[in-house]
């Protein structure tokens, strides 16, 4: 069990009432992740370790660089075992641990489950739909924006009638989940041949899951051929920096009130055309 000085353990707070409810853990060594739990059993079933590992493995796989994320638990703990299937991981091996002491049903081994890096982009994207939007669309936009706006980092949040001239200027999508909206992502491809990615908003309870990386892939996937890719982000947007710069994206230039809000932004440009 963790100590809570380790690096990768995370306390587990309910947000409503501020109650600690247990721990999640993910260390990443040389590209290998270990998924670990424990919950207060009154707060079993509620959803809350799968919400958990679900915030940590994103980070373990967008931030911390792992390559894949392994756990593992008895072979009778059948719940832990749905736990790591919802979360997409696969059963991968069972094996015999020497424990000094003997659990009820230790004598049926433990299970492993692991998930790569691949599989989990794959699942971030299957359930995604990019819907192409139209000017009609501007209140959907325009209540997302109300949703997703931090006044400082992106600027307030457009109005209508400027949610319906920014789909009619870019190519816009909304990124749906079961028809559900969870993010909005445009570009446009200038008269010199270059592109720009003028919008990539993650709706906050879907943000640290894949959903910005699937958005822009896609919208790189929309702009090949194009010699120049760039976007423009706020320099303390540390969750976009990260994003962008493991896409092959490099900071060009920093403009002081950029969009006239009296913050500054960075112009950053695809450096290298291999990245996906």
């Amino acid at each position: 069990m963790p100590r809570g000085e380790e690096p990768g353990v995370w306390a587990v707070i309910e947000r409503q009432t501020g109650r600690f409810l247990g721990w999640v853990a993910l260390p990443v060594e040389a590209g290998a992740g270990r998924l670990g739990y424990r919950f207060f059993r009154a707060f079993w079933g509620h959803g809350y370790a799968t919400e958990a590992a679900r915030a940590v493995m994103a980070d373990a796989f967008e931030r911390l660089g792992a390559a894949s994320v392994a756990a593992d638990t008895m072979t009778v703990n059948l719940a832990s075992r749905r736990l790591m299937e919802r979360l997409g991981m696969r059963y991968a091996r069972t094996f015999f641990a020497d424990f000094p002491e003997a659990l009820p049903g230790s004598e049926k081994g433990d299970v492993e489950y692991v998930l790569t890096r691949e599989a989990w982009q794959a699942l971030r994207a299957e359930r995604l739909s990019f819907v192409r939007a139209t000017p009609a669309d501007a209140a959907r936009l325009a209540a997302h924006e109300r949703r997703v706006a931090d006044p400082r980092l992106y600027g307030p949040p457009l109005d209508h009638d400027a949610c319906a001239r920014e789909i009619a200027h870019n190519v816009f999508y909304f990124v749906e989940v079961d028809g559900a909206l969870v993010a909005t992502a445009a570009w446009k491809r200038r008269e010199d041949g270059s592109a720009y990615l003028s919008n990539i908003a993650v709706h906050p309870d879907f943000r640290r899951c894949g959903v910005g990386r699937a958005a822009a892939l896609f919208l790189l996937a929309e702009a090949k051929g194009c010699a120049r890719v760039d976007l423009v982000t706020h320099p303390d947007n540390a969750a976009a920096m990260a994003l962008y710069g493991s896409l092959g994206f490099a900071v060009e230039s920093r403009k002081e009130d950029h969009f006239g809000d009296g913050e500054p932004r960075v112009v950053m440009v695809k450096c290298d055309r291999g990245v996906t």
